[in-house]
């Protein structure tokens, strides 16, 4: 589990590239001690250009939940919060994959 250099969040593993952020004490808090401290989600790419992107989105999601929990208090929060925040990150990733998808269609027909 390197970190890539220069880009936070950013792990190359054997398998490819992985997005890995800690989740603030407030998060981990709220959530079931079962759980880990941290989302953890394969960016589904082995391609450096394409992982950068994702974790920059990725990056920008979790910025704006994050300061959430620093501007009101997270008393109201619930763990399907932080489940809706991973799934909100799957998305992105799967976006990315049908964009990915749906260019390599159309280069095909020119």
């Amino acid at each position: 589990m390197a970190s890539v250099a220069h880009t936070p969040y950013l792990e190359k593993r054997p398998c490819g590239y992985f997005f890995r952020r800690r989740l603030p004490t407030a998060w981990v808090e709220i959530m079931n001690p079962d759980q880990v401290s941290a989302v953890c989600l394969s960016l589904r790419t082995d391609v450096l250009s394409d992982a950068k992107i994702l974790v920059a989105r990725l990056t920008a999601i979790t910025d704006a939940a994050f300061a959430l929990t620093t501007e009101r208090p997270v008393n109201h929060l619930k763990p399907e919060h932080v489940t809706l925040l991973t799934e909100m990150s799957r998305f992105q990733i799967a976006a990315r994959e049908a964009m990915h998808a749906c260019a390599k269609s159309r280069v095909a027909w020119v």
